[in-house]
């Protein structure tokens, strides 16, 4: 058998290249998994932040709302009061 066979140098070289190649595959792989994760993080963060806001607006709005009721019923307590005491100081002054 005469066949061609591969010299050490040859055969470290194939293996150095390999490894090389290996350990490229993983890097490349590796980066681009960790951009696709800092991505959808970066969405999440958004996200969130949108929603917060949001929310934020939201609560603003209800206690807006609240503020108002809260300034009605006092007005019209108030003016039920002065009401009360109208007639109050009428039924003394009759009987005076």
């Amino acid at each position: 058998m005469s066949g061609k066979t591969i010299t050490r140098l040859e055969f470290w070289v194939g293996i150095c290249a390999s490894i090389v190649t290996i350990i490229g595959a993983g890097i490349v792989a590796t980066w681009t998994i960790s951009n696709s994760i800092n991505d959808r993080v970066n969405d999440s963060r958004r996200e969130l932040a949108g929603n917060i806001q949001n929310s934020k607006v939201e609560i603003t709005t209800r206690i807006d709302r609240l503020e108002d009721k809260i300034d009605s019923n006092y007005k019209e307590t108030s003016s039920s009061l002065m009401k009360i005491q109208a007639i109050l100081e009428s039924k003394q002054q009759n009987k005076q």
